[in-house]
């Protein structure tokens, strides 16, 4: 039982680095349509603004495909 737990721990870890990777990518492409948008607001606005809505795309995909790797462990595992 530990080592499943353990087991299942590296799966989350493994899917929650992939959203946050997900995550860095969309807020480099918040960054640089945001920077076009809003020039005049300086650049720390945006570089704040644009980190947190990274970190809260990387928390929603982790979650996200963590949910869904679990909906598809079940359904293989029932066939």
């Amino acid at each position: 039982m530990l080592k499943n737990y353990f087991s299942e721990f590296g799966n989350f870890y493994k899917i929650l680095m992939v959203g946050f990777l997900g995550g860095v990518l969309a807020w480099i492409f918040s960054y640089t349509f945001e920077d076009l948008l809003n020039q005049i607001n300086g650049f720390w606005k945006v570089f704040f603004v644009s980190l947190f809505l990274a970190l809260i795309w990387s928390f929603i995909l982790g979650f996200c495909s963590f949910i869904l790797l679990k909906l598809l462990r079940v359904s293989f595992k029932e066939n």
